[in-house]
C-alpha cells in the first residue's frame, strides 16, 4: 500500500501555510445531512519541544472514529507529526481528550510512516476517501480500542511512554473543538458551512483590531499586508530608498526591509498565520513592533512590523492567521521625526528573516535580515514599481 507522498505533501502545504506552523492535524468530518465530508484543521498543536526532539524527522498519522451504532465513519484525522518521544506523548495525551462524546467513538485506525519524505508504507483504512486518488489500497483496518495503548513507541525499543499528563507545554482541545477560526466555513457544531453571519462582525469595510474594536479597513490577499501595497518613497532615494538593500545615499546606505505606505491610523495584517513570537519597543529605531512566525514554503521565517501604535496590537503566544490585523499605523521609533522634517512619509517597516539554526532563538538561530518581497505577493520593479500581475 503506497501513497503518492509528493501529491500528499501539495495537499497539506494550503493548511500548513494558513496555520503557520508546519506539523498540523485536520480531519474530515461527515455531514449526514449532505453525505458528504467537510475538511477543517484541528487544534492539536505541538510543544516547542516535541519539535526540538525530533530533529527535523516528521510522519504521518491517521486514524478513525467510528460511531458507535451505526459503525459508520464518524470522523477522520490526518496528522503531520515530528518524530518524537514527546510529541507521541502529547498526541496520547490529545488522543484521550479528543472526539470522546457519547455514541461517536468506538475505534481508531492509527498508523506512523518512518518519515514523510521516506516511501514508507501509509495505511488508508477502509474509510479513507478523502485521501482518494492518492494511490491508497483499501485493506482491513487495524484496530485499537480506547482501553489499549493508543500507539505503541516504534523509535525507543527499551523505552516505555509516559503515562503521566504533565501537559508539556501542550494544549489538547475539548472534546468537540475545532479551529474554526481558521477552517474553511467551518460550523463549530460540526455542520459544515456556517449558516449565517458572526452578530459581532464588524461593518462593511471594517475590520476588528487586535482589541476588537471595528477600525475602517480591508483585509488583503494572503502575502500582503494591505490591500493594494505601495513603497513609501524617500525624499532623496525616492520610491527606490523604501525598498531592500543598498537603495539609499547613492548605494553606501543598507536598509533592511522595506517600507509600505500605510495612513496613521490604519489597520496592518499580518501577510501569513503563524504565531507572535515578539511584542515590543524600540524608541530610537521601528518604535512599537510585532513580530510573527511562519511556516512558508517548507520554511520557518519571521516577520516582524514596525512604526505602530501601542494599542491595538496582539499579545506575545498568539495564533494567527493571514489576514488579521496585527497593529495600527502609528508614526513611533524614528519615523515620527523623519515625516516631521519631510524625510519620508509614515509606513511600516517590515523585516523578514529565515530560520537556519537548529534551536528556535530569535537572534541565535535566524538569518541577517532578507528581502521581504520573498513572502510577499505583490511584487515590485527595481524601480519601486508594482508588477501588475502581482498586485493584489
Amino acid at each position: 500500500m503506497q501513497v503518492d507522498w509528493e501529491r500528499l505533501k501539495e495537499e497539506i502545504k494550503p493548511m500548513q501555510e494558513q496555520l503557520g506552523r508546519e506539523h498540523i492535524a485536520f480531519y474530515s468530518q461527515y455531514d449526514p445531512d449532505a453525505d458528504q465530508y467537510i475538511y477543517s484543521p484541528h487544534g492539536l498543536i505541538f510543544s516547542e519541544e516535541a519539535v526540538a526532539q525530533a530533529d527535523g524527522k516528521s510522519g504521518l498519522i491517521l486514524y478513525e472514529i467510528q460511531n458507535s451504532e451505526s459503525k459508520h465513519l464518524n470522523k477522520l484525522v490526518l496528522i503531520h507529526a515530528p518524530i518524537s518521544r514527546q510529541a507521541i506523548d502529547e498526541m496520547r495525551i490529545w488522543a484521550r481528550g479528543s472526539g470522546s462524546s457519547s455514541g461517536q467513538q468506538n475505534a481508531r485506525t492509527s498508523f506512523m510512516s518512518n518519515s514523510i519524505d521516506g516511501g514508507s508504507d501509509f495505511d488508508c483504512g477502509d474509510y479513507a476517501s478523502w485521501v482518494d486518488g492518492m494511490g491508497c489500497v483499501h485493506d482491513e483496518e487495524i484496530i485499537v480500542t480506547p482501553e489499549d495503548d493508543w500507539m505503541d513507541d516504534p523509535f525507543f525499543e527499551d523505552e516505555s511512554l509516559d503515562e503521566e499528563d504533565d501537559g508539556g507545554g501542550f494544549y489538547p482541545p475539548q472534546p468537540g473543538e475545532t479551529d474554526c477560526e481558521v477552517a474553511y466555513n467551518c460550523n463549530p457544531d460540526g455542520g459544515g458551512v456556517n449558516p449565517g453571519p458572526d452578530p459581532d462582525a464588524c461593518p462593511i469595510g471594517e475590520v476588528k483590531d487586535a482589541d476588537g474594536n471595528c477600525i475602517e479597513g480591508e483585509v488583503p490577499c494572503v502575502g500582503n499586508p494591505i490591500k493594494n501595497p505601495r513603497i513609501a518613497p524617500q525624499e532623496v532615494s525616492g520610491v527606490n530608498g523604501g525598498q531592500f538593500g543598498p537603495t539609499r545615499s547613492g548605494g553606501e546606505q543598507f536598509h533592511n526591509g522595506i517600507d509600505i505606505e500605510n495612513e496613521v491610523g490604519s489597520p496592518f495584517f499580518a501577510m501569513h498565520g503563524g504565531k507572535v513570537v515578539s511584542v515590543g519597543y524600540e524608541p530610537e529605531g521601528i518604535g512599537y513592533f510585532v513580530t510573527i512566525q511562519s511556516f512558508i514554503n517548507g520554511e520557518y521565517y519571521t516577520h516582524q512590523y514596525g512604526h505602530l501604535q501601542k494599542d491595538g496590537r496582539p499579545a506575545n503566544d498568539t495564533n494567527i492567521n493571514a489576514g488579521t490585523v496585527i497593529g495600527i499605523q502609528g508614526l513611533s521609533g524614528n519615523l515620527g521625526g523623519a515625516v516631521d522634517r519631510g524625510y519620508t512619509v509614515p509606513h511600516t517597516h517590515i523585516v523578514l528573516r529565515k530560520r537556519i539554526g537548529s534551536g528556535w532563538n530569535l537572534k541565535n538561530d535566524y538569518s541577517a535580515p532578507q528581502n521581504p518581497l520573498e513572502i510577499m505577493t505583490t511584487q515590485f520593479d527595481s524601480q519601486g514599481n508594482p508588477v501588475p500581475s502581482t498586485d493584489c
